[in-house]
């Protein structure tokens, strides 16, 4: 009787083991952070008390001195793991705007500089007309999680011009696990097959696939 209780426990720690193995794989979206608004605020509002050497900021807080809000943005930028393009910069006029794309920008598409959803991750909420090496996009794209509800449209040109490879995520999330061999099948399409989109993504268009 020992022996056959013994078994089952074995089986099913060996069971949960494998299952919680591949839940993690299956799910890499959850590792990453998902803050909420107060969150959000609050660490928005120590970091512009930092840079900007004021007390007791609030969301109203105007944050006009150009290299300052540059300052600002790019510390965010790392704390929580999200892009900010050059026009999206020059529109953040108060501590609220910054705090509100961030926010947006937890729920937007996220892109990885590694394979396997590895290694540095940026998250986008807006379109990017040109992906400078300045902070516009990766340089180099590993892998790429697109939340469901989401069409994104990668282009080899700035401007939105050129070939393009389209992840329609409108019916359920897509994942590329690897931009270095890309499967273009179902969700995944592209006008060339040819184009390194690794290396060669220029700009980039994020829309809402919501049906």
């Amino acid at each position: 009787m020992r022996t056959i209780l013994l078994f089952f426990i074995v089986i099913n720690s060996v069971s949960a083991q494998v299952n919680n193995t591949q839940e993690t794989e299956n799910r890499p979206f959850t590792l990453l952070r998902q803050l909420d608004s107060a969150t959000i605020r609050e660490g928005v509002r120590i970091k512009t008390e930092q840079i900007f050497g004021e007390k007791n900021v609030e969301p109203s807080f105007k944050i006009k001195n150009k290299k300052k809000r540059k300052e600002l943005v790019e510390a965010l930028e790392g704390q929580f793991q999200v892009n900010a393009g050059a026009d999206e910069i020059k529109s953040f006029k108060r501590a609220k705007d910054l705090s509100d794309y961030i926010f947006r920008a937890q729920q937007g598409i996220a892109m990885f500089s590694k394979t396997n959803f590895q290694g540095k991750v940026e998250r986008f909420a807006t379109d990017r007309r040109e992906c400078k090496e300045d902070g516009d996009c990766l340089n180099f794209i590993g892998s790429l999680i697109v939340p469901k509800g989401w069409v994104v449209t990668l282009y080899n040109q700035p401007k939105f011009k050129g070939e393009q490879l389209v992840i329609n995520a409108s019916k359920e999330e897509v994942r590329i696990n690897s931009f270095i061999k890309i499967a273009f099948e179902g969700a995944v399409s592209t006008t060339n097959k040819s184009v390194n989109w690794r290396e060669e993504t220029r700009s980039l268009r994020i829309a809402s696939g919501k049906q």
